[in-house]
């Protein structure tokens, strides 16, 4: 399975990069992201695809706006 793009907005291995903020996200966010990767994979993907840094994208974003609006989530918590 293909991306669509190779690009990979200069980072080398986003897999690794969303390991390392995944404490900071809240059980549902980590859950999505996970699902979806995993999905991702499981059709054949790769884990340097655009498609996981766009996942990187998505956690990074979700960071910065809860900092941004001092939004507080309980990281202990499951659905």
């Amino acid at each position: 399975m293909n991306s669509g793009c190779e690009c990979n907005d200069g980072v080398q291995d986003p897999l690794r990069e969303i390991l390392k903020i995944s404490g900071k996200l809240p059980p549902v966010v980590l859950r999505d992201i996970d699902q979806r990767i995993g999905d991702w994979l499981a059709m054949g993907g790769r884990t340097t695809d655009s498609y996981i840094v766009q996942q990187l994208r998505y956690a990074k974003r979700f960071l910065d706006q809860e900092e941004e609006h001092g939004i507080k989530t309980d990281r202990t918590t499951s659905d």
